[in-house]
């Protein structure tokens, strides 16, 4: 913890103050997992839909 002094007051010394921090923590972290796992699904889904959708996209020479 910070020392106290007149000019400085600890935002976090209440504990429901520590609580709300670590609850908003928390639900920005389970956010960006959510965010991080639907772009996931749909780029496997692009490139899994791609060639009903568009055909093929490799050229025709290659391997």
């Amino acid at each position: 913890m910070a020392v106290k002094t007149e000019r400085f007051v600890d935002p976090f010394d209440a504990p429901r103050n520590r609580s709300d921090a670590w609850r908003m923590g928390m639900r920005v972290f389970v956010v960006v997992v959510v965010v991080l796992f639907v772009a996931a699904i749909l780029g496997y889904l692009v490139v899994r839909l791609a060639d009903r959708v568009g055909g093929e996209w490799r050229p025709a020479n290659s391997p």
